[in-house]
């Protein structure tokens, strides 16, 4: 299985999960891969709409839009097929 699809799949599982907003730092901890990789995945994942982030665009506040998960995670399961 592709490692960056792997990493975007399990940064929205985390994101869901959250209960508050978690910055690239958190997310790159709490998944054990560095901070560059982290951070690349979140803005790919902002550029697709999948990830949003505060008006300022700061990656320390994120938010995930939950009703777009399901289907994120299913164009993901379709690619990935």
């Amino acid at each position: 299985m592709n490692k960056s699809i792997q990493r975007a799949i399990a940064i929205l599982d985390c994101l869901v999960k959250s209960p508050r907003p978690l910055g690239i730092s958190e997310l790159a901890r709490q998944l054990d891969i560095p901070k560059s990789s982290a951070s690349d995945c979140l803005y790919t994942l902002h550029s697709c709409g999948c990830v949003v982030m505060n008006a300022d665009l700061e990656p320390r506040n994120l938010k995930l839009f939950a009703g777009e998960v399901s289907e994120a995670a299913a164009q993901m399961a379709r690619l990935i097929a």
